[in-house]
């Protein structure tokens, strides 16, 4: 912010809080990456929006058949809406 304004950009009184609270949702600390093939059941849950169903049934394909390598292993889980990942897909570790 403050380098903002020593290179000269505009900023009325009060505004500076705004600025800040814009800067900080749009262009913040990237959300760290949920590795597929580390997290347990409940923290693919949490960060995907995932039913518990869902969650553990890719627990137990990586449990079957190892580590998914990409996409199209993820694709093959049995019962997974896999738009739901895809939507976060900047959070996404293989």
């Amino acid at each position: 912010m403050s380098d903002m304004i020593g290179r000269g950009a505009p900023l009325m009184e009060g505004e500076q809080t705004i600025v800040v609270q814009y800067l900080s949702k749009n262009f913040g600390v990237d959300a760290p990456k949920i590795n597929l093939n580390r997290a347990t059941a409940k923290e693919l849950e949490t960060a995907f929006g995932l039913s518990l169903k869902e969650s553990e049934e890719i627990v137990r394909y990586r449990q079957q058949n190892g580590p998914m390598l990409g996409w199209q292993e993820l694709r093959k889980v049995p019962g997974l809406e896999v738009k739901k990942i895809e939507a976060k897909k900047d959070q996404v570790a293989f």
